[in-house]
């Protein structure tokens, strides 16, 4: 007898909770990000100033308050931590099927033989892709960014470099990123990549810190998809914000993409839209 198959986002908690993440991303970074300009020395001073000293002593005093500690508090701890506790373990075990779904849509292995197998070309779990964009940015700042991507099924690598150029002054930054990648597929179209890595901020100074990245992919058509890659990179004690959404049209095995990409210091940004071309295997 056939096996009745659900539609991917009642069987698998983790397409809701990419979904709803990807959502609150969006919000974040249309929101709290609205204000900021500059150019890029502003950018690259703002992002390499070191605020750990201050971080050091909010430590302390944190540390000072945390003498007076009352049954409420450790009642608060226990609640909290079981409520943590809950959530990590619905997200191991939607990191278990999104590797299990990849695993079965590049090798053929027997664990959902619903999901078809991937083709080559495929926007999804590419064993090879390569990405060009040209960005218009903040007035006279424009930037050329490449991004190649090697892999098979859930592991893979990616290496991102963007160069920054400014008119006047006449400037340069080159902003570099590196992660090792773990793919999580949500069904035949969509996966949500979890990265970890570095990223190297360099111009005037040479800055290098440890980042985060999360891409999303969701192909909901053959020909149409949409991406939303968030990185996030700690640098001297800042957070480098680095938002990049895009609407891709496909054909076989080249893309042509529309988006824009937000790159967010402490008190600066670099932000505007951007073309270009993915091609992949």
């Amino acid at each position: 007898m056939a096996r009745k198959i659900k539609p991917d986002f009642m069987r698998f908690p983790f397409l809701r909770f990419g979904r709803i993440l990807l959502v609150l991303i969006i919000i974040n970074f249309l929101i709290v990000n609205a204000g900021f300009a500059g150019d890029l020395d502003d950018f690259e001073n703002d992002s390499a100033k070191d605020r750990s000293s201050s971080d050091s002593s909010s430590k302390s005093e944190e540390s000072e308050s945390s003498d007076n500690y009352s049954f409420g508090d450790m009642l608060f701890d226990f609640v909290f931590d079981s409520i943590v506790d809950g959530i990590i373990s619905s997200i191991r075990y939607a990191i278990e099927e999104g590797v299990k779904i990849s695993q079965e849509r590049t090798y053929g292995q027997e664990y959902y033989t619903e999901y078809k197998f991937r083709t080559p070309g495929e926007p999804l779990l590419p064993v090879l892709r390569f990405d060009l964009h040209r960005q218009s940015a903040n007035a006279d700042i424009s930037a050329l960014d490449f991004r190649f991507e090697v892999g098979k099924g859930p592991l893979a690598v990616q290496i991102r470099h963007t160069h920054y150029s400014e008119i006047k002054p006449n400037d340069t930054m080159d902003f570099n990123q590196i992660h090792g990648l773990l793919r999580m597929s949500g069904g035949n179209n969509f996966c949500t990549n979890l990265g970890l890595g570095f990223s190297n901020l360099k111009g005037n100074n040479n800055t290098y810190g440890f980042s985060v990245t999360l891409p999303m992919f969701y192909h909901f058509h053959e020909n149409i998809g949409f991406e939303f890659k968030p990185c996030w990179s700690f640098l001297h004690g800042n957070i480098i914000k680095d938002y990049d959404s895009s609407l891709l049209f496909t054909y076989k095995y080249y893309s042509l993409s529309a988006g824009y990409r937000y790159l967010v210091s402490p008190n600066n940004r670099i932000s505007g839209p951007y073309i270009g071309t993915s091609i992949r295997w």
